[in-house]
């Protein structure tokens, strides 16, 4: 079994449907010959006031169907925050 990452950096980011939109049918063109599932990793240079989100809020699983197939495809997206202030720092 072979895993996929797909490895992105984004100053754009919404939510995480929205970069499985964006990455998520490059990821799959990956997995057309094994398993339904990748990774997609972001690199999220979006400016969001400094806090780091809980896990919970940084990794989803979307689902993907790949333009001209109807095979659904299973993407964990995990999305690690850049711009962001030490805990000190949020006083």
């Amino acid at each position: 079994m072979k895993s996929i990452v797909e490895v992105k950096k984004d100053d754009n980011v919404p939510d995480h449907a929205a970069l499985a939109k964006r990455y998520a049918g490059q990821a799959t063109g990956y997995l057309t010959t094994g398993v339904r599932f990748g990774f997609l990793l972001v690199l999220d240079l979006t400016d969001r006031s400094g806090h780091q989100p809980h896990i919970s809020e940084q990794i989803s699983v979307e689902r993907k169907v790949p333009d001209g197939s109807e095979v659904e495809y299973h993407i964990v997206v995990a999305r690690i925050q850049a711009k962001r202030k030490t805990p000190h720092d949020l006083r």
